[in-house]
């Protein structure tokens, strides 16, 4: 089945009490629903976009969002 990234916004609050937007990813099967969902990826929009588009434009099978996460993050 194949998937479609979108990405997911939360808010966080810091150590300090402090509130901050971070962007996360939601694969949402053919049906509309959300199958998984990483939160807190990424603190900046732009990488987030960039990176979810680049998963949609190549596909990217569930099974590996994971993997492609770590990578990223490592």
């Amino acid at each position: 089945m194949q998937h479609t990234y979108y990405l997911r916004t939360d808010n966080v609050f810091d150590e300090y009490g402090d509130i901050h937007t971070v962007y996360g990813i939601d694969a949402v099967n053919e049906n509309g629903i959300v199958e998984m969902s990483v939160k807190d990826v990424f603190f900046e929009f732009e990488r987030a976009k960039k990176f979810i588009d680049t998963c949609n434009r190549l596909d990217l099978s569930i099974v590996h969002l994971m993997d492609v996460v770590e990578d990223i993050l490592g």
